[in-house]
């Protein structure tokens, strides 16, 4: 993997897009964090730790919008993977765990 879907710049992307929502700039995040997550699971796939947080991000990214609705997929599913991933005891599955009030 090189350019575009690098790991490195998949995490670039992401952190844009972090930024986009610290400045709320909600749909410049949403375009930023969207992109690095789909390239992430196609690229990485599910059971990656990038893709976990970039789940992540998304998330937090609806919930402090108040579109809670839209949090819960990605919460629920990077719970799953961190799980996997990182398993029970790992501070982004409580993460996860604690945003979906677990």
């Amino acid at each position: 993997m090189n350019g575009d879907e690098h790991p490195d710049t998949l995490l670039i992307l992401g952190n844009i897009g972090n930024l986009f929502q610290q400045q709320e700039k909600y749909e410049q995040a949403s375009a930023k964090l969207t992109e690095a997550l789909e390239i992430l699971q196609r690229t990485l796939g599910n059971e990656h730790p990038n893709t976990v947080y970039a789940l992540r991000n998304m998330g937090v990214l609806y919930f402090i919008q108040g579109r809670y609705e839209e949090t819960e997929p990605y919460f629920l599913d990077g719970l799953e993977n961190a799980m996997a991933v990182f398993g029970q005891r790992h501070p982004e599955t409580s993460y996860l765990e604690n945003g979906l009030g677990v």
